[in-house]
């Protein structure tokens, strides 16, 4: 069995190893291929069904994080820590098209957090008055989580709803 070679100094940055070779970092592996553009799903949509292709665009990834955000605002006026009208105006700013991924891009250039992007991209939508009640007692993760989930969960739907035509077609 050949030993694998490693990199005799190496750091970890975003996820790939890279060589430090006379000073500079010389990247190896799969960070060497990356295309210019940003995209959501590391793999290229020249193939998938258009469904499922959709729930992994930018836009839907934004319309998950708002959606989070929304019903963490109706669970604290479920509790009573923040007005109900108030939770349905965020839900509202949620459901349109108030918020873009071309602001979010914009406010992250500026403060290099892509959540805080959205929640203050939110805010401006919002106003000040409701805007202070979003991403309220939450931490980043514990929204990206959730909207992870939400996507996971709806193509897992898209998926087993294909599975289920496929077989029903046999």
């Amino acid at each position: 069995m050949p030993k694998l070679a490693y990199p005799q100094s190496s750091q970890w940055t975003d996820g790939f190893a890279v060589r430090l070779a006379g000073g500079s970092a010389t990247p190896m592996g799969p960070e060497r291929l990356r295309p210019p553009v940003d995209l959501v799903c590391p793999l290229d949509f020249r193939y998938g069904r258009k469904e499922m292709k959709a729930l992994w665009t930018e836009e839907a990834r934004l319309r998950y994080l708002l959606q989070v955000e929304a019903a963490l605002a109706h669970a604290h006026a479920a509790t009573g820590t923040i007005p109900k009208a108030a939770a349905q105006r965020l839900q509202k700013v949620a459901d349109s098209d108030k918020v873009t991924p071309d602001r979010v891009k914009e406010i992250e250039a500026e403060i290099k957090h892509d959540l805080m992007a959205v929640v203050k991209a939110m805010t401006e939508a919002a106003g000040a008055e409701d805007g202070k009640f979003i991403h309220l007692g939450a931490t980043s993760y514990d929204i990206i989580d959730t909207a992870n989930s939400l996507q996971f969960r709806d193509a897992i739907a898209l998926l087993r709803d294909g599975l289920r035509r496929l077989r029903d077609a046999c």
